[in-house]
């Protein structure tokens, strides 16, 4: 199900951040650098998401548990 909306919405929203930060490529670095930059941000935040996704995806729902059972003793560990 994840899947089919993944192709029908994050998909094309992705391919509209890669054209839009690549247009922005092609101005003059003084102009857009902070369109540029959060496009960038934006970008990197959706391709983590869909990558993270797709792991989760190849995954089994006991290894899936275990992955954030020991996050969790992680990040009491670190103090977060």
């Amino acid at each position: 199900m994840l899947g089919n909306e993944k192709k029908r919405e994050l998909d094309p929203t992705v391919d509209v951040l890669r054209q839009s930060v690549k247009n922005l490529e092609c101005l003059p670095d003084n102009e857009a650098e902070y369109e540029r930059k959060q496009l960038k941000e934006l970008l990197e935040f959706f391709e983590t998401g869909i990558e993270v996704y797709e792991e989760l995806e190849s995954q089994t729902p006991n290894s899936i548990l275990k992955l954030l059972g020991q996050t969790l003793k992680l990040k009491k560990r670190v103090g977060i």
